[in-house]
């Protein structure tokens, strides 16, 4: 789940950078969040939307007492958890369906159904699944495992779990070829969770009997016969063709038209594992409809200093493509100047077509970020990095004890400000916790997870200090 990409406002703009019309962020609205298993994102995503109402969806009886344990926890109020979908739902503006692919397909056909009632005519449905031909090696996995343990008894979960260990412990073939599988797995097996959350989690997942896979097209046609159009997918960045594959391979595009067959080709090319799509009830107004609106109420601003801003954008297979265009220029030449954020207002001099591939162009690599116009963005001042809000606590807390990437949520941006490495989220920790003495705490604390060099370590910090804790207080993460 690219979560990202799932907060209202950059949804909201991804639909509007494709041409369609889309709620308006800045003001009330509903969102709902279904199978959200972990529950931190979108409680966490709810606090930075106070005017906004949420409704969490988790049938898990295990999960969803987590949801209301960390509800109560976050005081919020603007939350509302439930174990069923209900016909009580208001209109909602944003739905997101999480593990699409492990719903029964008489499910799926009931949930879309339902929700197509709900959702609002410019609201945004995000369907995020597991995608083909990338996980077409999980799915073979998944089936041998379900084959070896068959029954349904109590300790069947106990028995899969000790089963992977050993596997996983004994080495193999298939797991150095599959390296995705092997991560999963190592993820089930963390030490740091509970065997009651490492059981359900593995009964609804690699144990499930409903996991299927699927290639685009396949979901794009029933959501097309359930009347919904596509808009792209929620990476905005992806439904550029210069940025979401090699550049050998952009003019096989020219003989693909169709919109099922040129993304399920994309798929192809980089090997796509995950999806996360947007659709809606409503028709395509142009760019020039909403890129004006759009350009009329949020700014944008480096999230690190201008010397580690890059000038190429990474493509798939490590390719690289020079960022020349007027916009850019634009923006950095404003930035040099000293002002801490720019209004989209200033670049309706140019076209819409040039401001939407600006703007996608920007959001690559994440250095830039996006907020409401009327939101304060200051230079950074390191006097104020001393704490974090109780949600980006909680979120570091859980990142270090996995040793998982750490994506606080900024009141700035209104969704996730920005993504530090397990290492990098390790030393804010240490950082928070003892700056003075930073690098000796840090060097005993890594030890616990990689064997680095003295110099790795003083590289390590320097860039930590110089671009990390600059992006980390300008998003007022702390």
């Amino acid at each position: 789940m690219k979560e990202r990409w799932l907060s209202p406002l950059l949804l909201s703009l991804t639909a509007g950078l494709e041409g369609f019309s889309s709620p308006d962020p800045k003001e009330r609205f509903n969102y709902a969040f279904l199978f959200f298993e972990d529950a931190t994102f979108f409680i966490s995503l709810a606090s930075v939307y106070p005017y906004g109402n949420f409704f969490g969806i988790e049938p898990n009886e295990f999960f969803l007492k987590k949801a209301e344990e960390l509800k109560k926890e976050l005081f919020s109020g603007n939350v509302t958890l439930s174990r069923d979908l209900s016909e009580d739902l208001p209109e909602l503006d944003y739905i997101i369906i999480n593990q699409y692919s492990l719903l029964p397909d008489k499910k799926k056909e009931e949930i879309i159904e339902l929700l197509k009632k709900k959702l609002k005519e410019n609201g945004i449905l995000c369907i995020c699944y597991d995608a083909l031909p990338g996980k077409m090696s999980h799915e073979a996995f998944c089936k041998f495992i379900q084959r070896l343990f068959p029954d349904s008894g109590k300790d069947r979960v106990k028995k899969a779990l000790n089963f992977l260990r050993m596997f996983v412990r004994r080495g193999s073939f298939y797991l150095q070829s599959n390296p995705e599988i092997l991560r999963e797995i190592q993820y089930f097996l963390s030490k740091k969770r509970s065997m009651e959350e490492l059981q359900e989690r593995l009964k609804r997942s690699i144990l499930s009997p409903h996991f299927r896979p699927e290639f685009f097209y396949e979901v794009f046609e029933k959501m097309k016969n359930s009347g919904l159009n596509y808009i792209g997918s929620a990476e905005a960045y992806l439904n550029e063709i210069e940025l979401s594959v090699p550049p050998s391979q952009v003019p096989t595009f020219f003989e693909v038209s169709k919109t099922e067959l040129s993304e399920t080709l994309k798929d192809f090319i980089r090997n796509t594992t995950e999806r996360a799509d947007l659709y809606t009830k409503s028709e395509r107004i142009g760019l020039e409809r909403t890129i004006p609106f759009w350009c009329k109420r949020l700014k944008i601003f480096n999230i690190y200093p201008l010397s580690y801003i890059s000038k190429v954008v990474d493509l798939p297979g490590g390719a690289k493509l020079p960022i020349k265009d007027q916009i850019f220029e634009k923006i950095h030449n404003r930035l040099l100047e000293g002002e801490p954020s720019i209004e989209l207002s200033e670049l309706l001099e140019f076209s819409e077509r040039q401001i939407r591939k600006g703007i996608l162009r920007l959001l690559v690599n994440q250095e830039f970020n996006l907020t409401f116009s009327d939101t304060e963005i200051r230079g950074p001042d390191k006097k104020e990095g001393n704490t974090l809000s109780k949600a980006n606590r909680i979120i570091l807390n859980k990142s270090i004890d996995l040793f998982t990437p750490f994506s606080p949520i900024s009141d700035k941006s209104r969704g996730v400000g920005m993504t530090l490495n397990p290492i990098e989220a390790l030393l804010l920790n240490v950082y928070l916790e003892d700056k003075d003495d930073l690098r000796h705490r840090f060097f005993e604390e890594i030890k616990k997870y990689r064997n680095l060099s003295a110099s790795e370590l003083e590289n390590i910090i320097r860039i930590f200090q110089e671009k990390t804790l600059y992006g980390l207080l300008k998003t007022g993460i702390i």
